[in-house]
């Protein structure tokens, strides 16, 4: 069993149902009993690997409804219910469990007659020492490096795996999965290809791209603007193609203005590494 969702399981947590994809769409199979309660921390896991924490302070059948069915737009604080709604869908269809694990009847805290929840503290804590990568949270932290840069190469697979000593070295894959260069590695394939053109994928628009520093340098062949983008930024978006092999552009507009460079890179890197 992973560790980090060994921990969960150390802390409370239990089985409580899982995710399934049905001719309607998403699924959801919940035990009545908790999914009843209030106040209930709760859990993704993509097989047995820890994704997502998070806390409802209404039923957690309500709460969970929420990422089954959610609105079409992001208003009123919705994009968590929409962006989770996709990733369950993804790991489904490619053939992954989904199990849901839930933590209730906590202990109810005062402090001076204040009320505290305990709730709110704690999906803090497992967030930031078992950064789940579907919460939000962790790709900031990627990027902004409070979560050091070793990690991030690493941050989809499961916390017991090892880092890799050298960040030049290309991942190696199972037959048949896609694979994908470290940080260090799309920096050294960058080195080799300066100065020729490449396209992004969606618009095919042209573009070279040099490494300077610690950073890759894009220059778009039209706008003739500069394009910097950081290993650090970088990095958070590897963690989340891993997860999700996705190339769509708009999967990443949260991590990088540059996805679509980085994303064309990326692939040509892969073209000359299969």
């Amino acid at each position: 069993m992973p560790i980090n969702l060994a921990k969960l399981q150390d802390a409370g947590f239990e089985p409580a149902g899982k995710w399934i994809l049905t001719q309607q769409g998403l699924g959801l199979d919940l035990n009545d009993v908790i999914g009843n309660k209030k106040d209930v921390l709760y859990a993704f896991a993509v097989d047995g690997a820890l994704r997502y924490v998070g806390k409802t302070a209404s039923t957690l059948r309500s709460r969970l409804q929420g990422y089954k069915t959610p609105p079409a737009t992001a208003n009123s604080g919705a994009s968590t219910n929409i962006k989770n709604h996709q990733n369950i869908i993804a790991a489904l269809k490619q053939g992954s469990t989904v199990d849901i694990y839930a933590l209730h009847a906590l202990p109810s805290q005062e402090h001076f007659g204040f009320s505290v929840s305990l709730a709110a503290g704690l999906e803090g804590s497992l967030i930031k020492d078992l950064t789940p990568l579907w919460n939000g949270r962790v790709l900031t932290q990627i990027r902004d490096g409070l979560i050091p840069q070793k990690n991030a190469s690493v941050i989809s697979h499961s916390a017991e795996k090892p880092v890799r000593k050298s960040t030049s070295l290309p991942r190696k894959a199972d037959a048949g999965m896609q694979h994908y260069p470290t940080v260090g590695a799309l920096f050294d394939f960058a080195r080799s290809i300066k100065g020729q053109t490449l396209e992004t994928l969606a618009r095919g628009r042209k573009f070279t791209v040099e490494v300077i520093g610690t950073t890759l340098q894009y220059m778009p062949e039209k706008s003739h603007a500069e394009r910097p983008e950081s290993q650090k930024t970088l990095a958070c978006l590897l963690a989340q193609l891993e997860e999700t092999n996705s190339f769509q552009m708009s999967d990443y507009q949260k991590i990088s203005f540059n996805a679509s460079y980085d994303l064309a890179l990326i692939k040509t890197w892969q073209r000359r590494n299969t």
